[in-house]
């Protein structure tokens, strides 16, 4: 099994998203993994399955022509957050508001 094999095992199409081959090359090389090598770090695995959650909570729902998508956002983070615990690194997601008020 390959790294990539590894992170999409960890990922695939589990929540409803459609994610490209190239996001889970991306996760692997920001964390220090070739893509195409074997699979032989969980830790490293888990921190890129991390990243990829990530991006999937950013874009939670998306609609563009045919396609769309929408995921449960509690569920993902519930998930996300356990798995960064697992890593100890006990980041939670924090999602962005935005308070523009128009200035009169």
């Amino acid at each position: 099994m390959t790294n990539q094999e590894a992170l999409e095992a960890n990922i695939s199409d589990v929540h409803g998203v459609v994610l490209s081959e190239n996001h889970f090359r991306k996760a692997l090389i920001d964390v220090g993994l070739s893509p195409d090598d074997e699979y032989a770090s969980s830790t490293l695995i888990d921190t890129a399955t991390l990243k990829l959650y990530d991006k999937i909570i950013a874009g939670a729902s998306f609609s563009e022509g045919a396609l769309s998508y929408n995921v449960d956002i509690n569920a993902l983070k519930s998930v996300r957050d356990a798995l960064a615990e697992d890593l100890g690194l006990g980041e939670t997601v924090v999602t962005p508001t935005i308070n523009n008020a128009p200035r009169w």
